[in-house]
Protein backbone atom coordinates (compact mmCIF):
# COMPACT_ATOMS: atom_id res chain seq x y z
CA UNK A 1 0.00 0.00 0.00
CA UNK A 2 1.34 3.58 -0.82
CA UNK A 3 2.43 5.85 2.24
CA UNK A 4 -0.35 8.56 1.31
CA UNK A 5 -3.04 5.91 1.87
CA UNK A 6 -1.93 4.94 5.20
CA UNK A 7 -3.71 7.88 7.32
CA UNK A 8 -6.77 7.87 5.82
CA UNK A 9 -6.55 3.71 6.54
CA UNK A 10 -5.85 4.79 9.67
CA UNK A 11 -8.62 7.36 9.98
CA UNK A 12 -10.99 4.51 8.90
CA UNK A 13 -9.64 2.36 11.34
CA UNK A 14 -9.86 5.02 14.03
CA UNK A 15 -14.07 4.14 13.86
CA UNK A 16 -13.44 0.99 15.56
CA UNK A 17 -12.54 2.31 18.51
CA UNK A 18 -15.97 4.15 18.86
CA UNK A 19 -18.33 1.17 19.80
CA UNK A 20 -16.14 0.13 22.86
CA UNK A 21 -15.46 4.08 23.97
CA UNK A 22 -19.66 4.00 23.42
CA UNK A 23 -20.10 1.27 25.89
CA UNK A 24 -17.06 2.63 28.33
CA UNK A 25 -19.05 5.50 28.39
CA UNK A 26 -22.82 4.56 28.48
CA UNK A 27 -22.56 4.03 32.23
CA UNK A 28 -22.83 8.15 32.95
CA UNK A 29 -25.74 8.46 30.84
CA UNK A 30 -29.20 9.06 32.32
CA UNK A 31 -30.95 7.08 29.64
CA UNK A 32 -28.55 4.91 26.93
CA UNK A 33 -31.06 1.60 25.78
CA UNK A 34 -30.84 3.16 22.06
CA UNK A 35 -27.21 3.46 22.65
CA UNK A 36 -26.67 -0.03 24.01
CA UNK A 37 -29.08 -2.36 22.33
CA UNK A 38 -29.37 0.07 18.89
CA UNK A 39 -26.33 1.96 17.78
CA UNK A 40 -23.13 -0.28 19.96
CA UNK A 41 -23.83 -3.47 18.35
CA UNK A 42 -24.01 -1.83 15.05
CA UNK A 43 -21.00 0.28 15.17
CA UNK A 44 -19.44 -2.43 16.66
CA UNK A 45 -20.27 -5.65 15.00
CA UNK A 46 -17.58 -8.05 16.30
CA UNK A 47 -19.44 -7.57 19.86
CA UNK A 48 -22.32 -9.61 18.71
CA UNK A 49 -19.93 -12.63 19.22
CA UNK A 50 -19.77 -11.91 22.82
CA UNK A 51 -22.00 -14.89 23.93
CA UNK A 52 -20.15 -16.84 21.76
CA UNK A 53 -16.94 -16.15 23.90
CA UNK A 54 -18.84 -17.23 26.63
CA UNK A 55 -19.13 -20.54 25.25
CA UNK A 56 -15.14 -20.68 24.19
CA UNK A 57 -14.42 -20.05 27.98
CA UNK A 58 -13.35 -16.77 27.65
CA UNK A 59 -14.05 -13.38 28.40
CA UNK A 60 -11.50 -11.38 26.71
CA UNK A 61 -12.55 -7.83 25.47
CA UNK A 62 -9.16 -7.28 24.19
CA UNK A 63 -9.71 -10.00 21.60
CA UNK A 64 -13.26 -8.47 20.64
CA UNK A 65 -11.79 -5.10 20.11
CA UNK A 66 -8.89 -6.56 18.63
CA UNK A 67 -11.20 -8.33 16.36
CA UNK A 68 -13.40 -5.20 15.53
CA UNK A 69 -9.51 -3.36 14.57
CA UNK A 70 -9.10 -6.23 12.50
CA UNK A 71 -12.58 -6.10 10.62
CA UNK A 72 -12.70 -2.40 10.23
CA UNK A 73 -9.23 -2.43 8.86
CA UNK A 74 -10.23 -5.07 6.00
CA UNK A 75 -13.73 -3.36 5.25
CA UNK A 76 -10.96 -0.30 5.32
CA UNK A 77 -8.15 -1.05 2.66
CA UNK A 78 -11.23 -1.31 0.64
CA UNK A 79 -12.70 2.04 1.18
CA UNK A 80 -9.19 3.63 0.54
CA UNK A 81 -8.41 1.52 -2.15
CA UNK A 82 -11.52 2.42 -3.60
CA UNK A 83 -11.32 6.13 -2.27
CA UNK A 84 -9.57 7.99 -5.34
CA UNK A 85 -12.50 6.83 -7.61
CA UNK A 86 -15.54 8.32 -7.06
CA UNK A 87 -17.72 5.59 -8.57
CA UNK A 88 -15.43 3.02 -7.16
CA UNK A 89 -16.08 4.64 -3.88
CA UNK A 90 -19.93 5.02 -4.42
CA UNK A 91 -19.64 1.48 -4.81
CA UNK A 92 -17.75 0.86 -1.41
CA UNK A 93 -19.81 3.02 0.81
CA UNK A 94 -23.20 1.30 -0.72
CA UNK A 95 -21.94 -2.19 0.16
CA UNK A 96 -20.56 -1.01 3.23
CA UNK A 97 -24.42 0.71 4.46
CA UNK A 98 -26.18 -2.47 2.82
CA UNK A 99 -24.29 -4.35 5.11
CA UNK A 100 -25.35 -2.21 7.72
CA UNK A 101 -29.07 -1.97 7.13
CA UNK A 102 -28.66 -6.07 7.28
CA UNK A 103 -27.08 -6.09 10.41
CA UNK A 104 -29.76 -3.95 11.77
CA UNK A 105 -32.18 -6.16 10.18
CA UNK A 106 -30.66 -9.79 11.45
CA UNK A 107 -30.81 -7.81 14.87
CA UNK A 108 -34.58 -6.75 14.28
CA UNK A 109 -34.84 -10.71 13.24
CA UNK A 110 -35.82 -9.83 9.59
CA UNK A 111 -38.73 -8.45 10.34
CA UNK A 112 -39.33 -4.49 9.49
CA UNK A 113 -42.31 -4.32 11.75
CA UNK A 114 -39.77 -4.98 14.74
CA UNK A 115 -37.06 -2.49 13.45
CA UNK A 116 -39.60 0.41 13.04
CA UNK A 117 -41.02 -0.80 16.79
CA UNK A 118 -43.89 1.13 18.06
CA UNK A 119 -41.46 3.82 19.00
CA UNK A 120 -38.87 3.76 15.90
CA UNK A 121 -35.23 3.35 18.20
CA UNK A 122 -33.91 1.01 16.16
CA UNK A 123 -34.34 2.90 13.23
CA UNK A 124 -32.98 5.57 14.88
CA UNK A 125 -30.23 3.50 15.97
CA UNK A 126 -29.82 2.84 12.61
CA UNK A 127 -29.78 6.03 10.99
CA UNK A 128 -26.71 6.77 13.25
CA UNK A 129 -25.22 4.00 12.27
CA UNK A 130 -25.43 4.87 8.78
CA UNK A 131 -24.07 8.79 9.27
CA UNK A 132 -21.30 7.14 11.57
CA UNK A 133 -20.41 5.13 8.16
CA UNK A 134 -20.82 7.45 5.88
CA UNK A 135 -18.81 10.07 7.80
CA UNK A 136 -16.08 7.91 8.22
CA UNK A 137 -16.22 6.78 3.96
CA UNK A 138 -16.29 10.85 3.68
CA UNK A 139 -13.24 11.61 5.59
CA UNK A 140 -11.45 8.85 4.01
CA UNK A 141 -12.26 10.22 0.23
CA UNK A 142 -11.58 14.16 1.49
CA UNK A 143 -7.59 12.61 2.91
CA UNK A 144 -7.32 10.98 -0.28
CA UNK A 145 -8.09 14.16 -2.09
CA UNK A 146 -5.63 15.84 -0.06
CA UNK A 147 -2.73 13.96 -0.34
CA UNK A 148 -2.48 11.96 -3.06
CA UNK A 149 -3.26 13.00 -7.37
CA UNK A 150 -6.72 11.95 -7.85
CA UNK A 151 -7.73 10.04 -10.54
CA UNK A 152 -11.04 9.74 -12.42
Amino acid sequence: MRKPLLLPLLVFVGGAFAGPLLYWVMPLLPRYDLLYYGVGPLIWPIQLIGPLMGVLGTENYFLLVGLNVLLYATVGTGVVVAAPDKRLLLLAGTLLEIGIVILALAAARFQLRDLLGHDGTMLIALLIAVAFYGALVFSVRLLVVRMGPQQQ
